[in-house]
């Protein structure tokens, strides 16, 4: 017969296996498909990029462009336009020559932050269409499932 001190303590009883039904309850963690293992092959290798170079530059390039400009946008609410931080002036020189495509064909009514904005909206569209492009060529790199 098992002391009374021994059963009410939670080290006493056994862990269950790490990927169980039981430790998932126990602990809170999901369960895990039953063909994954932590040691799986990677999303993506060197090789992988390399065979698909060419869709994946522009997309990069398309996306840091994106988040340069939400850093902007999100900077420019409480940094004055002619800020000489070295941080800002980055954004503003990265981001300038797009801008300037962009207001050419933004009406002039717009403000400087909708101008971002839209922007914004343009390259992600640029990127969905590089991608549906890419993949009509079937030079874009396949989803692994």
């Amino acid at each position: 017969m098992r002391s009374a001190s021994r059963a009410a303590t939670p080290s006493s009883r056994k862990k269950p296996p790490e990927g169980s039904l039981a430790h998932a309850r126990r602990f809170g963690a999901r369960q895990r498909a039953p063909n994954s293992s932590p040691s799986r092959r990677p999303a993506m290798t060197a090789a992988d990029f390399a065979a698909y170079w060419h869709y994946h530059v522009p997309n990069f390039i398309l996306a840091a462009l994106i988040y340069t400009l939400i850093g902007r946008l999100i900077l420019g609410l409480v940094a004055p336009e002619n800020w000489d931080n070295y941080i800002w002036i980055a954004f503003q020189r990265l981001t300038d020559p797009f801008l300037a495509a962009v207001r050419f064909v933004t009406p002039a009514l717009i403000g400087q932050h909708l101008v971002m904005i839209f922007a914004i909206l343009w390259l992600m569209l640029a990127r969905i269409l590089l991608f549906a492009a890419m993949a009509s060529l079937g030079l874009a790199p396949r989803i692994a499932g």
